[in-house]
């Protein structure tokens, strides 16, 4: 059997100092184990942290609010308890002892959860905040894609020449041919409107297209149920794009009202012309900031025309 840092010796990687010392100490006396056992010994029991009711908790680009009334016998919640309520409540599995860090502001009485990425085994990936000089807290989604950054309220009128801004900055981006097959569904679908999702699967590195199930009318659309995930946690939801029919791409009240996740947006409108128009926004949480198309999509050439 390999040993990891006996193949990172031979490849030149350095190898920790903590571990040369301890690999040292062990093999010449053996006294390393018994200070180690001494150590244990010594250790007192550490409390589990505990989560003041009511709770905000930040998980998957969506806001979750945890009231007093869903627990009337608590004062607070374990990190078990937390678990346990989005594996019932939500239908996260994947949201286990092992696999998740909670990030907690006491001041605020807010959690995000990091869910560690399965692939890698390494980093978490997801949902972070940064606190800026001028006041802001941004948040941030960060991915093998790359990163979004969320809306800011007011952010505008700040005048900030702090990075990053609000917008998509990625690695990946998605390409053109599936903005054509987008548009060339809407197109069947008119005049009736349709919702399409972008996942991106962190295995094959590839945005994955998906026309969910759903119920069209000319000025709505219906779904019963929604996942973060497709086919497995490796593939996330990126992006939600519908078409407008013959309407012009406005997002409209009741689009504000449910893009409330932490995700790319988009609408196509006016798809019985010439000339489709478009608009992209990244939302988070009822706060808005529109994006050039660009910034998402790899346009070797003119694709809405």
């Amino acid at each position: 059997m390999f040993d990891l840092f006996d193949v990172m010796k031979e490849k030149g990687i350095k190898v920790p100092a903590s571990v040369e010392v301890n690999s040292n100490d062990n093999s010449k006396t053996g006294t390393s184990a018994k200070n180690t056992d001494n150590k244990k010994e010594k250790t007192k029991k550490v409390e589990p942290e505990k989560y003041t009711l009511p709770l905000t908790v930040y998980y998957a680009g969506s806001e979750h609010y945890i009231s007093k009334e869903e627990y009337p016998d608590n004062e607070y919640l374990l990190k078990n308890n937390l678990l346990t309520h989005f594996q019932t409540n939500f239908g996260y599995r994947v949201l286990t002892e092992k696999r998740v860090s909670l990030e907690y502001d006491k001041e605020a009485n807010e959690i995000i959860v990091h869910l560690k990425n399965p692939s890698k085994g390494s980093s978490f990936l997801g949902l972070h905040r940064q606190h800026f000089n001028d006041g802001t807290i941004r948040f941030v989604r960060s991915d093998l894609y790359g990163k979004i950054v969320g809306p800011v309220d007011g952010f505008h009128d700040l005048k900030s020449n702090l990075e990053p801004f609000p917008g998509a900055h990625l690695k990946y981006k998605i390409p053109g041919e599936l903005l054509n097959t987008i548009l060339e569904s809407f197109c069947l679908a008119f005049p009736n409107e349709e919702l399409a999702q972008i996942y991106f699967d962190r295995d094959s590195m590839n945005y994955i297209l998906h026309f969910p199930d759903q119920t069209t009318t000319c000025k709505h659309i219906s779904r019963e149920t929604g996942s973060f995930f497709l086919e497995s946690q490796n593939v996330v939801l990126f992006s939600e794009i519908h078409s407008h029919g013959r309407y012009s791409a406005i997002f409209s009240e009741e689009d504000d009202d449910n893009e409330l996740d932490f995700l790319v947006y988009g609408v196509i409108g006016q798809l019985d012309s010439k000339t489709p128009n478009y608009r992209f926004r990244i939302g988070f949480n009822g706060l808005f900031h529109e994006i050039p198309i660009e910034d998402i999509f790899d346009l070797e050439e003119e694709v809405l025309s």
